[in-house]
C-alpha cells in the first residue's frame, strides 16, 4: 500500500467556497516539523504487521501495480518510476521520467506484446517488456547507478512476463 506521513495544522477560519476548488471549511498549513514522507508498505492481511517498507524521498500519490510474477510498480513526486520486488521491497529497477508521477501504473498487451505505462507530468511513458530482457539489463540501473538486482537466472522482466503468462492462463 502507498502511505504518506505528514502533519497539518487545521485552524477554524472562514473559507469562501469556490466551485472547482478544494473546500475544507477551515484553513490548514503543514506543521513545521512534519516529516512529509511517503512509502510503499507490505502489510500482512492477517496480522496487520508491516513485512517491509520502501521509503520514497517525499510523499507519493502514485498508485501501485502488482503482478502475478511477484513485482510491483510505483512512482513518486520526483518522477521516479520504480519496480520493487513484492516479497522483499528491494528496488529492482527505476526510470527517471522528469515529471511528477501522481497516477497509477497500468499493464496491457497488444498483439501479444506486453507493456507497462505511467503518466508523469504531461507525458505518457510506455515500456515494452520485451525490451527489458537479459540482453538489455546491463543498460538499466538502480538509484545509485548499480546494475539491477539479479534474481537467480531470471531478471525482473522475466518475472513480469511470468505474471502476464499467469493472467493469460487464468483468463483461458
Amino acid at each position: 500500500m502507498t502511505a504518506n506521513e505528514n502533519c497539518d495544522i487545521f485552524n477554524t477560519a472562514p473559507q469562501r467556497y469556490e466551485e472547482g476548488n478544494a473546500y475544507y471549511g477551515s484553513a490548514y498549513r503543514p506543521a513545521d516539523d512534519s516529516p512529509s514522507q511517503g512509502a510503499v508498505r507490505a502489510i500482512g492481511p492477517l496480522t496487520g504487521q508491516v513485512r517491509w517498507e520502501f521509503q520514497h524521498v517525499s510523499q507519493s500519490a502514485s498508485g501501485l501495480l502488482s503482478t502475478a510474477g511477484g513485482v510491483l510498480f510505483t512512482g513518486d513526486a520526483q518522477g521516479n518510476f520504480i519496480l520493487l520486488d513484492a516479497a522483499s521491497g528491494n528496488v529492482l529497477w527505476h526510470f527517471q521520467t522528469g515529471g511528477e508521477i501522481h497516477s497509477g501504473p497500468m499493464a496491457f498487451a497488444v498483439d501479444g506484446e506486453e507493456y507497462v505505462g505511467i503518466t508523469a507530468g504531461s507525458a505518457l511513458y510506455t515500456f515494452g517488456l520485451a525490451s527489458l530482457s537479459r540482453d538489455s539489463a546491463s543498460q538499466l540501473h538502480d538509484f545509485e547507478g548499480h546494475a539491477p538486482v539479479q534474481m537467480g537466472i531470471a531478471t525482473f522482466a522475466d518475472r513480469v512476463h511470468a505474471g502476464f503468462a499467469k493472467i493469460r492462463r487464468i483468463r483461458q
